[in-house]
């Protein structure tokens, strides 16, 4: 998720948040309208309080005319509600609750003969705290990644060195650039990566992600990567999945 510095979406995937808000403030005008005509309907005392001192003559026109307001009135504050939601849900969504970070250790998923195989370790530091991030100084065992913060930068990225049994790194949402896929270069057994709504450029795409045979399935959705050379990464090897 990313920070909430006003009503508007911060990105891309909350666009579609933007229809509420015009359809309120469609409303609000045909409300304001609408209120205006029944004011001066009553007098032109009236329409000009509420024209001249909209937020004061409103509510004593309210007051003293209850059957000509109430129905603009009520179709404005639909109109309110229907701006406010937007504001309210990436409020909402930008507000994440710190957690512990999750190790699991599971059977592995590997083509190695019956009883060879050893248990993996998972690693979910998603939502949690930053002195969480220890886990990936002290551990370099994992196989499974889950890292999707906003907090998480080019800096932090280098935790990740040393990774050699890792097979699965979600870096969705964070603040990372095409400075911190050099990191990749630790991971030989890398097949599955999801950078989406992060930095990441066609030329970092191109240095650091695209020479990796290992890779099977990658997101690069809201990237600064072109579609073409994504999916003429996908092309290049049968079985390979994207997502853009």
């Amino acid at each position: 998720m990313q920070p909430i510095d006003g009503a508007l979406p911060a990105n891309i995937d909350d666009l579609p948040l933007l229809i509420p808000m015009g359809i309120g403030l469609l409303l609000g005008a045909i409300a304001s309208i609408w209120l205006l005509v029944r004011a001066f309907g009553a007098g032109i005392g009236w329409g000009l309080a509420v024209l001249l001192v909209p937020v004061f003559g409103h509510v004593v026109f309210f007051f003293a005319h209850f059957k000509k307001a109430i129905w603009p009135t009520l179709l404005m504050l639909l109109g309110m509600c229907l701006i406010a939601a937007p504001a309210v849900f990436l409020f909402l969504k930008g507000k994440e609750v710190s957690k512990d970070a999750v190790i699991q250790s599971v059977p592995a998923k590997t083509n190695a003969a019956p009883g060879a195989d050893e248990p993996e370790l998972r690693l979910t530091l998603t939502a949690a705290k930053r002195e969480d991030y220890a886990q990936l100084k002290s551990n370099k065992s994992f196989a499974v990644i889950q890292w999707a913060n906003k907090d998480v930068t080019d800096d932090d990225s280098e935790l990740l060195h040393g990774m050699v049994k890792l097979r699965e790194l979600d870096l969705n949402d964070t603040a990372i650039t095409d400075e911190a896929l050099h990191v990749l270069e630790d991971m030989p057994k890398l097949e599955i990566l999801r950078l989406a709504r992060t930095k990441i450029t066609e030329a970092g795409f191109k240095e650091h992600i695209e020479p990796m045979d290992t890779l099977m399935e990658l997101d690069l959705r809201g990237t600064k990567v072109p579609a073409k050379s994504a999916r003429d990464w996908k092309a290049a090897k049968p079985g390979r999945k994207l997502t853009i």
